[in-house]
């Protein structure tokens, strides 16, 4: 378990919508976010994000479920999620970002 807060993103920014080899294809993060905030869905509902530590920098490269995540521990809703550590992250998620970039929000809005 680890605060969203130590979590570094991989990359400098994310789709508003998952992936489609996800379990949540196509679906806007912020929907997600709000079935997470009326209780439609819970943070168990939500693969475990994958983090490596190097360095002692917490850093994942699941990127959309992370800024989740750091929505709701800003909202007050978590203080820390489940992780599973992993020992390797694809070199091209090679940044260590405290913000990122949400792309295909209108005003490309920074999030923490």
């Amino acid at each position: 378990m680890l605060a969203p807060s130590n979590i570094h993103y991989s990359q400098d920014s994310i789709s508003n919508r998952f992936g489609q080899c996800t379990q949540h294809a196509g679906v806007l993060i912020g929907k997600t976010l709000d079935d997470l905030l009326s209780g439609k869905i819970s943070i168990n509902d939500i693969s475990r994000i994958e983090v490596v530590s190097r360095d002692g920098i917490y850093r994942s490269a699941d990127n959309r479920r992370l800024w989740i995540f750091k929505k709701l521990e800003c909202l007050g809703e978590c203080s820390k999620v489940p992780v599973r550590f992993i020992q390797y992250i694809n070199p091209q998620k090679c940044v260590i970002e405290s913000t990122i970039r949400v792309r295909g929000d209108p005003g490309g809005t920074l999030w923490r």
